[in-house]
Parts: C-alpha cells; sequence; structure tokens
C-alpha cells in the first residue's frame, strides 16, 4: 500500500487539469480504511471538491467496474452514456463528459486518476489522453520514491 504526500501529486494534478482544459482533476488512492479516498485534487473556479465520504459503494460504480474488469483507461465523452457513473457526477457536481484512469501495481489498481469536464458532453482528444498517462506516470514515480524513502 503506498502512501503520498499531496503537497507533490497536487501539482501533476494542476498540470493535467490545464493542459486538459477541465475544471477539475482526482488522484483516488487504495487505502485500507476507506475505497479509494481522495488523495489529492486540483480545482479549477466553480468546481467543488470530491473529498469526504461517499454516499454509494464506489466499487459498485459501472465506471469503476469497467476499469477494474478491463484494466484500461475510460475516456467518457458524454457521461450519460456507458459505462454509467454515479448520477450525482452529473446531476450535483455539473459532469459531462471525463476520462477514468487506473494507477496499477502488481496487476491490480491502486488508485484512480479522474479529469472532470464541466457541463456538456466533449470530444476528447488523443492528446488528452496522453497527458492523462503522462500524469499517471509521475505520480507512479512520486509514489514509488516516496515508498522507497519511506521504507529506509
Amino acid at each position: 500500500m503506498f502512501t503520498a504526500d499531496e503537497s507533490v501529486i497536487e501539482p501533476i494534478l494542476e498540470d493535467l487539469r490545464r493542459e486538459t482544459d477541465v475544471f477539475r482533476t482526482v488522484l483516488r488512492l487504495e487505502s485500507p480504511h476507506e475505497t479509494f479516498p481522495v488523495l489529492a485534487e486540483a480545482l479549477g473556479p466553480g468546481a467543488e471538491t470530491t473529498r469526504g465520504p461517499l454516499p454509494y459503494d464506489l466499487l459498485q460504480v459501472d465506471t469503476v467496474k469497467f476499469l477494474v474488469d478491463t484494466r484500461q483507461i475510460l475516456v467518457q465523452n458524454d457521461c450519460y452514456g456507458e459505462p454509467k457513473p454515479p448520477p450525482s457526477l452529473m446531476e450535483e457536481e455539473g459532469v459531462g463528459a471525463q476520462i477514468l484512469a487506473p494507477l496499477q501495481r502488481e496487476g491490480r489498481i491502486i488508485g484512480i486518476l479522474a479529469a472532470h469536464h464541466a457541463g456538456e458532453s466533449r470530444n476528447w482528444t488523443v492528446q488528452d489522453v496522453v497527458y492523462i498517462v503522462r500524469a499517471m506516470e509521475r505520480i507512479y514515480e512520486q509514489l514509488v520514491a516516496e515508498a522507497v524513502v519511506s521504507s529506509t
């Protein structure tokens, strides 16, 4: 199980937020006490935090099931399509499109990286996905570096 200093992760999320022109980026990381709590996030103007307990089981959400089953990045141009995110994501938080990426280690998901686009649907580009992959790599490097430091 990894731990991380959110002050090291947040600049990566802020870079991703700006590069993909979204209103919020979020990193959820595995925890023995909660199902993928928010470790860090970058919020644009008008974006609300995703921190705090969820009113549903994250592992029962169709989009998270997709990540667990496929271990692939999920690009959703329209959140009203399949697989379905929790309705509150669109209805209460105003997310119209998203990219979710599973952060993996030794074949298991240790985290979920999200880029949330506000409002209507959006046609994500290949470059947007490249930015997500680059952010995942940077985050993973930080997690590994912190794990090495904390074990010495």
